[in-house]
């Protein structure tokens, strides 16, 4: 908002917007007719965090940054299919592991079955 904008008696209060961090100042120009200067505002970085059930998966986190998403995963002993790790919906939110099943073992029928129906 801007009371003033006159030099010696400047007023203009300034906050940052959504998806920015910090304080935000509005500091006096420099000189008759040039613009005042905005600062303190940075974009916050959004992160993903690490789901809590990760049965089945083998995965390793080099970056958990929206954006710059970056984790390595397979699927553990006991489990197969194509592991995937997919980025978090939004900030704060766990990402997704997806791909991996466990491994059905079965039993094979004998060769000899005399004597048995």
């Amino acid at each position: 908002t801007e009371s003033s904008l006159v030099r010696g008696d400047f007023q203009v209060s300034v906050a940052c917007t959504r998806g920015y961090v910090g304080t935000a100042i509005a500091l006096e120009c420099e000189g008759n007719g040039l613009p005042y200067k905005l600062t303190g505002c940075s974009q916050e970085v959004q992160t993903c965090l690490a789901p809590e059930i990760t049965d089945g998966y083998d995965s390793t986190e080099s970056s958990l940054v929206r954006g710059d998403f970056q984790v390595s995963v397979a699927c553990t002993r006991g489990y197969v299919g194509t592991a995937i790790a997919l980025e978090c919906e939004g900030n704060g939110l766990p990402y997704k592991l997806t791909g991996c099943s466990q491994e059905v073992q079965t039993c094979l029928a004998p060769e000899i079955t005399d004597g048995y129906d």
